[in-house]
């Protein structure tokens, strides 16, 4: 009787005693930065890091965890680049277009151009290239722009929008005018031949003389002068033929405006003699004749 006595006794002290310990040492020995089972939206258990709010026993935002790569923070959407020439530009050029991450759903139908179009397009993954074709004849400023939202990345999140890329297009081609005297010429004369824009490769071989001859040339960059020596009285004329030299961005020239005008060349008058061939024993006549008055 008295050994179960004891025995109760002994029970009731140890209960007392597992009733009086406070809560904390139990709430401490829970590992604050331990991860903390949590179910996601798709009803599969993921874990997450389960973070005390500063000054506070609350865990703070829970980031999800994925099992195969480990804790992430919140994902953001692929960003993209596009890059490309800076120079002006004449005919088709490349752009290099880069995803932050790969992406998949891009074409060249996302690609939106102004004053150009494009013709050819490449790449996956992350980078993709496209070709720009100007538009015909245009000179100005051509873009390219991309959407947000036309590609998606692994996560299904669309890409945000490219900041527009620019560059000049120049498809206008120098034109050369050719101005000189007026009045009729008695022997050489310059002429002054003037591009719209400064050019290279222009040399005297180009600029043809009808009825004459080109015997001195100089000048640079948009402004030339030559000097033409007539042949014969008569009309001379100056003539700067089609590509004969090119732009800063390759556009070859236009013909030039034929320049004319009149030359009268001072010769000598010459003088003739005739009389009559036979003897002569008294006066006689002779005839003087100069070829001009």
């Amino acid at each position: 009787m008295i050994r179960s006595v004891n025995a109760l006794c002994s029970a009731i002290s140890l209960c007392a005693l597992l009733v009086t310990v406070p809560p904390s040492p139990l709430r401490a020995a829970i590992n604050r930065d331990a991860p903390l089972p949590v179910a996601d939206s798709d009803g599969f258990g993921r874990t997450a890091d389960a973070t005390r709010a500063s000054g506070g026993d609350r865990p703070g935002p829970v980031a999800a965890r994925d099992g195969a790569t480990g804790l992430t923070g919140p994902h953001a959407p692929p960003s993209v680049t596009i890059t490309g020439p800076a120079g002006k530009q004449r005919g088709a050029f490349w752009v290099t277009i880069d995803f932050s991450e790969a992406v998949t759903g891009f074409d060249h139908g996302d690609v939106t151009v102004g004053n150009g179009f494009v013709r050819k397009f490449s790449g996956s993954g992350a980078r993709y290239r496209a070709e720009i074709r100007i538009t015909p004849g245009f000179s100005g400023t051509v873009t390219a722009d991309i959407a947000a939202g036309v590609a998606v990345d692994g996560a299904g999140d669309g890409n945000t929008a490219a900041g527009g890329y620019s560059v000049e297009a120049d498809q206008t081609r120098p034109t050369a005018a050719i101005t000189g005297p007026s009045g009729t010429q008695s022997g050489a004369f310059d002429v002054t031949i003037a591009f719209t824009e400064p050019v290279t490769g222009f040399e005297q071989a180009d600029v043809t003389a009808g009825n004459g001859a080109v015997t001195a040339f100089s000048g640079s960059g948009a402004s030339y002068s030559a000097t033409i020596e007539p042949a014969a009285t008569g009309i001379v004329t100056v003539d700067v033929a089609r590509m004969v030299a090119t732009d800063s961005t390759g556009n070859p020239s236009l013909p030039a405006r034929r320049f004319s005008v009149r030359a009268r060349l001072s010769t000598p008058p010459s003088v003739t003699i005739t009389g009559p061939a036979e003897k002569q024993r008294g006066a006689f006549w002779v005839t003087i004749a100069f070829s001009e008055a």
